[in-house]
């Protein structure tokens, strides 16, 4: 009976202490399993600088007179990649602006377009910079393109010639066609009649 007691006690005391044992080694292990914090930034994060400007990141504008188009390229790993990029893309701004005032369908012989022409006459502000990707250094360029009242005329304008000319052409093909078809009817006619008036002779003649 002694024994029976002695070994319950030293049960009760294996579970009393267990407690702390478990929590004074879960304390030495915890500095070790903590989550260490990241050494590198992760690859979509971005890090720009401070001096980059604020309308960088402004949005297309076309409830004010002049129009406005930010066009943002990159990051990219060159300079020169980014600049090849802002290019492509800001033609393609370019175009598609022309498309919607205009409802050009993507036609756009009536307005060529160049890198040259949108510098000199789009473009109003420019940004060279560059940006933290992750832990590599990128580089980014932005344009912001105007659009004014003026400016917008000229393209309306150009695209009017162009419908006008399209309509001239069309009509001119309708007269042409009118005209041909009117010789070719006037042509048979005569031949029609010449023979009537010969089988009419022929007629008389064996009277």
């Amino acid at each position: 009976m002694s024994q029976l007691m002695r070994s319950s006690s030293t049960c009760l005391m294996l579970l009393m202490l267990a407690p702390a044992a478990y929590a004074e080694n879960a304390a030495a292990q915890t500095p070790e399993q903590s989550p260490q914090p990241l050494s590198v930034a992760p690859l979509d994060f971005i890090e720009y600088p401070e001096d980059r400007p604020a309308w960088v990141g402004h949005p297309t504008d076309f409830e004010e007179d002049t129009h406005t188009i930010v066009v943002v390229s990159g990051p990219c790993e060159t300079p020169e990649e980014s600049i090849a990029e802002l290019k492509l893309m800001q033609r393609a701004a370019v175009s598609t602006y022309i498309s919607r005032i205009t409802d050009s369908g993507g036609e756009f012989d009536f307005y060529p377009i160049s890198d040259e022409s949108i510098d000199r006459q789009l473009v109003v502000r420019r940004y060279s910079g560059q940006v933290t990707q992750g832990d590599m250094t990128q580089y980014e360029d932005a344009v912001e393109l105007a659009f004014t009242e003026e400016k917008r005329q000229e393209i309306k304008a150009a695209w009017n010639k162009l419908a006008v000319r399209d309509r001239l052409g069309a009509l001119g093909v309708i007269v042409f066609g009118g005209l041909v078809v009117l010789l070719c009817s006037s042509a048979l006619v005569g031949m029609a009649s010449r023979r009537v008036e010969r089988r009419e002779q022929m007629q008389a003649s064996m009277s």
